[in-house]
């Protein structure tokens, strides 16, 4: 049986391993950064196919609704000149040149649109599929972050159950080895007890531990380890479950 005093400080210590776990599990999520990184980058080196592709949609957006407004006018003066409105010969003829001007205007708004449009098939194609990837990649990162966030509110309140019991197990220990486990952790910057394994080392930086100092170890004395400071613990077999 391990000393009482140090197997207590034991148990303080697994409260403190598992607080440290749970926040490095949260500092680690994965919130789609590689993702979003990945999608910035396809982005800035096609940077100029995007644009290109852009101002061709954005071109062609233009043409097409041209061409619609003016088959929309040429719709309404053609109806305008067989439905008896309009019976002035000056009217009439004055309308007819706007008919013939939208004609024109319908026509070659076409060919300009359908020229453009199989001129820039490739580019428009190829920058598609860039935007694809990139939109997958975003989406991708939405829903890592979802995870993360959800993932994130679960640790904070198995941190904080976990946190519930630590004043418990610390007030069963020894003001001496507190102090002593507590400038452990200050030094180490995380845990301050270290177990000697079964290879007769500490647990924590791998240094070989004597057997003198495995049998103060045993007494129960605050003994640390000289080359991480932490306070060394040995135990029977079977007995940490």
């Amino acid at each position: 049986m391990s000393d009482e005093r140090l197997f207590r400080l034991y148990k303080l210590h697994q409260v403190d391993e598992k607080l440290l776990a749970i926040k490095a599990r949260a500092e680690h999520l994965d919130v789609g950064k590689r993702e979003l990184a990945l999608a910035k980058k396809l982005a800035t080196d096609n940077a100029d196919l995007l644009a290109e592709a852009k101002a061709t949609k954005q071109k062609l957006a233009e043409l097409t609704l041209k061409e619609d407004q003016a088959n929309e006018k040429l719709e309404k003066f053609q109806k305008q000149l067989y439905d008896g409105s309009i019976t002035s010969s000056r009217e009439i003829a004055h309308l007819q040149d706007e008919i013939e001007m939208l004609e024109m205007l319908v026509v070659t708004t076409d060919d300009e649109r359908k020229a453009l449009a199989a001129s820039s098939k490739e580019s428009s194609a190829a920058a598609a599929e860039i935007e694809e990837k990139i939109s997958k990649l975003k989406e991708q990162a939405v829903k890592k972050r979802s995870h993360a966030e959800k993932e994130h509110a679960e640790l904070q309140e198995l941190f904080k159950q976990t946190g519930a019991t630590r004043a418990s197990k610390e007030s069963e220990v020894d003001k001496e080895l507190i102090t002593a486990y507590n400038n452990a952790r200050k030094r180490t910057g995380n845990t301050g007890l270290a177990l000697i394994t079964a290879k007769q080392d500490c647990g924590s930086c791998g240094i070989d531990i004597p057997e003198k100092v495995r049998e103060v170890v045993r007494d129960g004395k605050t003994t640390p380890c000289q080359s991480c400071g932490r306070v060394l613990f040995i135990h029977a077999p079977g007995e940490l479950d």
